[in-house]
C-alpha cells in the first residue's frame, strides 16, 4: 500500500496506485484498483433512506437556529469553509432527491462545493423547510437510470449517495459544534447511521 496516494484534481478526489489513477468518487472504480469486493446495491429500501435523510434534515433544522454568530462564522478545521458553508452545502447535497439530479449529481464541483455562496440563516432554514417539503413527494421510478458525473446509476443509488454525503457531514457538524456550543440541542441519534457507507473517520486533516 506504499503506492497509494490521494491528489487534488479540480475538487475531485483521484486515487493513484503505482502508475494508474482513477476519480475518488466513482467507488466502484476504487474497489477494482485496489482489488477489493465491491455491492452496489444500497443495503437500505428507498423508504427507509427517504426516512433517514428526513430524518438528518430535521436535526440540521433544529440545530441551526441554535447556532451563535460566532460558531457560524467560525472555520472548519483545515478548511476555507465555515460552518454555516457546511450547513447550505450538507442541504444542497439534499436536492437531487427531489428532482434535481441532472443539475447537481453531474457536475463535479458539487462533491466538495467549495464555491458555495454563503447565505442568511433565515434562507438557509426556509431551504431546510422546502427540501423537507419536497422529500414528501420522491419519484418513484428508483430502478431507473440517470447520467452522474461518477457514471450512470440508478436513483436509488443516487439517494443512498445523497443520504449519506450528508449524514457524514452531519457527523462532522455535531464533531465540532459539541466542542464549541456544547449546550445545542435537537442532534440526531448516532443509531441512525446503521446501514449507511459512511467512511470510518469523521474528520481528515
Amino acid at each position: 500500500m506504499e503506492d497509494l496516494a490521494h491528489i487534488g484534481f479540480s475538487s475531485v478526489p483521484v486515487i493513484t496506485l503505482g502508475e494508474k489513477s482513477i476519480s475518488g468518487v466513482d467507488l466502484a472504480q476504487v474497489a477494482h484498483l485496489l482489488g477489493l469486493e465491491f455491492d452496489a446495491n444500497p443495503r437500505l429500501d428507498p423508504s427507509e433512506l427517504v426516512e433517514r435523510l428526513d430524518l438528518f434534515l430535521s436535526a440540521i433544522q433544529s440545530v441551526t437556529p441554535q447556532l451563535s454568530s460566532n460558531v457560524l462564522n467560525k472555520r472548519l478545521p483545515g478548511r476555507d469553509r465555515t460552518v454555516l458553508e457546511l450547513l447550505h452545502h450538507t442541504v444542497e447535497v439534499a436536492q437531487p432527491v427531489t428532482g434535481k439530479i441532472e443539475t447537481l449529481e453531474t457536475d463535479p464541483a458539487n462533491v466538495h462545493s467549495e464555491s458555495d455562496t454563503p447565505i442568511l440563516i433565515d434562507d438557509l432554514c426556509g431551504r431546510i423547510e422546502r427540501t423537507r417539503e419536497e422529500l414528501k413527494y420522491p419519484p418513484n421510478d428508483w430502478q431507473s437510470r440517470v447520467k452522474t458525473f461518477y457514471g450512470p446509476q440508478t436513483r436509488h443509488q443516487v439517494l443512498e449517495r445523497c443520504t449519506w454525503h450528508v449524514a457524514q457531514h452531519l457527523r462532522q457538524l455535531m464533531h465540532f459544534v459539541r466542542e464549541w456550543q456544547p449546550e445545542i440541542r435537537g442532534w440526531h441519534s448516532e443509531a441512525d447511521y446503521r446501514d449507511l457507507p459512511l467512511p470510518n473517520n469523521i474528520w481528515d486533516d
